[in-house]
């Protein structure tokens, strides 16, 4: 520049308008370099640094990172006792709908039972006795919890006359 004076700092400084290191193209880069000269993801040299991770494996860094201190942060919060009585509540129901459910199954084998009593002369005619009293045998012993011979009366114990007479003769 004409008619500055570069030993003197003032008429120097006076020429250099106040946002020069915004505007002027050598100095694009350096508000970056100067702002974040501690952080060492910027660089003013970024051609001299070496390759680095890809986007992929940082995200992965990243994730398994927030996963520990979750896991740490998990680790030092208080019990929530809470919790641990609506565990305890849902658990009682459950356990309580398993005994009523015990129950129908009991009521139910004695209404059938009842039943079988009731048309005890019409299960015989069909049954033949000694099915029917098969039948009987299976439905107390599921009362009693014998549950096995209760299956297999249920699953087809019962046989007609045809059936039996079939039996006999072999």
């Amino acid at each position: 520049m004409t008619g500055v004076d570069y030993d003197d700092e003032t008429s120097v400084l006076s020429v250099i308008p106040h946002t020069w290191w915004l505007e002027h193209v050598s100095c694009r880069y350096m508000l970056a370099c100067l702002v974040h000269k501690d952080n060492k993801d910027v660089s003013c040299r970024p051609t001299k640094l070496p390759a680095g991770k890809s986007r992929s494996a940082i995200r992965k860094d990243s994730e398994l990172a927030l996963k520990e201190e979750r896991a740490a942060a998990k680790l030092s919060r208080p019990v929530d006792t809470h919790g641990d009585m609506e565990y305890q509540m849902k658990k009682a129901r459950v356990d309580g709908i398993k005994v009523y459910t015990k129950k129908i199954a009991v009521e139910s084998i004695i209404s059938q039972i009842a039943v079988m009593k009731d048309n005890e002369d019409l299960y015989k005619e069909m049954l033949v006795e000694h099915a029917y009293k098969t039948q009987l045998v299976g439905l107390l012993s599921e009362l009693s919890g014998a549950s096995d011979s209760g299956k297999t009366a249920q699953k087809g114990m019962v046989q007609t006359e045809e059936e039996i007479g079939n039996e006999e003769e072999d």
